[in-house]
């Protein structure tokens, strides 16, 4: 059922755009942590690490997830219930280490990812990608929408990162 929410969300437009490379990249900012775009539409939900004054994550909702309207001069919105509590919201869980949250997107279980701080205090996202471990910086989801919006067909979905050990690109392509 979530799938198929995901599917409705996501796939709401009715334009097909091939090239994801053409979309506005949102601004790089300290708390940035990687964020996703589909076709159909510019706009692009981010996701920013929510840290307090003390330095730590916060504890109730470490990851500040919104909509960047590109299509509307690139201001933030929030959102909404579905949004949030079937598509694009995060359930986060702290880890057994220190100021470390384990966490999933709400419409995906079958991905965790780590949110954590590199080397130099900046936060991240870890995950596996082809067996080894990678900083995740975005996701395309390639979409056909259907009648209404009900249920794209999503051809494919792309992640895109950094190697955590080489710094090389790290990229998966797969079907959900």
């Amino acid at each position: 059922m979530k799938k198929l929410l995901l599917f409705l969300l996501v796939g709401l437009s009715s334009l097909h755009i091939q090239a994801q490379d053409s979309y506005p990249t949102p601004p790089d900012a300290f708390q940035r942590l990687f964020y996703i775009q589909r076709t159909g539409s510019p706009n692009t939900v981010v996701y920013d690490a929510k840290i307090g004054a003390d330095g730590q994550f916060q504890k109730e909702q470490p990851i500040d997830v919104y909509w960047l309207r590109f299509s509307e001069y690139g201001q933030r919105q929030d959102l909404n219930y579905l949004q949030r509590t079937l598509a694009y919201g995060v359930k986060a869980n702290i880890s057994e280490r220190t100021n470390e949250y384990i966490f999933h997107l709400v419409s995906y279980s079958q991905r965790k990812f780590r949110l954590k701080k590199n080397a130099q205090g900046r936060p991240v996202v870890v995950m596996i990608l082809h067996g080894k471990e990678a900083y995740l910086k975005r996701v395309f989801i390639e979409l056909e929408p259907t009648l209404f919006g009900l249920k794209p067909n999503i051809h494919f979905v792309e992640i895109f990162g950094v190697e955590v050990q080489t710094g090389r690109a790290a990229y998966e392509r797969f079907v959900p």
